[in-house]
């Protein structure tokens, strides 16, 4: 089985050498990630510019890895699109340095990579560890390498994109897998002013923590000691949710320039 990695952390990553170590053990595996960090940049592409690929025999012991001028759905494309005679079974972007959950995702460079392979028609994975410091990424390889053995031993994909969050403990620790939905954790912008130039500002994150969670959700999950795995299918609605759009009558709307 042949197996796509990437990731939003960079090719520098800890956690991205700590799963290839372990995928590259029974798997054919391809490496195609950002030459920078690249997190919180979302599903971004690089358009109408120069992207540049460089081939790496020293990253990886007998792995190809390609190391890109670009971001994580860059390199979902071009694993997909520019390696022409590679056909990838499943994708797995991650391990990443910070958790991706509840609202996280729709800002995740990780998760986004993932939705990306999905929509390449490839079950796909994004993973992450609840931990930004003095982070064990062991516990996460043995959970990626787990659904990896699944994918190849189902003659059919059963899921499209798994967000998998596993919190920072020891295996004694763990105490299980908790099938989750996703959280109502997200964040706001906070403006940093430069001290020096006021037209110069860096954007921040700050979380807002007055939000409930569900006992389904996987910020309680996580915050409990599990392992959340939460199911994400890219889907726009087929048919608006209520009758509020029946209630719009095109003779009632007026056009004007004010």
């Amino acid at each position: 089985m042949k197996i796509l990695v990437t990731n939003d952390d960079g090719f520098q990553s800890d956690g991205l050498s700590s799963l290839v170590e372990k995928l590259s053990l029974l798997f054919d595996v391809t490496v195609i990630v950002p030459s920078s960090d690249k997190s919180g940049i979302g599903a971004a592409f690089t358009l109408q510019t120069d992207i540049k690929i460089k081939k790496s025999s020293s990253l990886f012991s007998k792995v190809s890895t390609f190391i890109v001028d670009g971001t994580p759905s860059d390199c979902v494309c071009i694993g997909m699109e520019y390696l022409e005679d590679d056909k990838f079974d499943l994708l797995i972007s991650g391990i990443n340095a910070g958790s991706n959950l509840g609202l996280d995702c729709i800002s995740s460079g990780t998760v986004s990579a993932a939705m990306m392979g999905s929509l390449y028609n490839i079950p796909s994975i994004a993973i992450s560890v609840c931990a930004i410091t003095d982070v064990n990424y062991s516990v996460a390889s043995d959970i990626a390498m787990y659904f990896a053995k699944l994918v190849r031993d189902k003659k059919n994909p059963f899921f499209k994109v798994l967000n998998i969050n596993v919190p920072n403990l020891s295996r004694d620790k763990i105490c299980g897998i908790h099938n989750s939905v996703l959280g109502g954790r997200l964040y706001v912008e906070d403006i940093i002013k430069n001290d020096k130039d006021n037209n110069i500002v860096q954007i921040g994150r700050k979380r807002i923590t007055q939000v409930v969670h569900s006992e389904m959700s996987d910020i309680n999950a996580t915050d409990q000691g599990y392992i959340s795995v939460s199911q994400i299918e890219p889907k726009f609605v087929e048919k608006f949710p209520s009758s509020f759009i029946e209630t719009v009558k095109w003779p009632d709307i007026v056009f004007s320039d004010h």
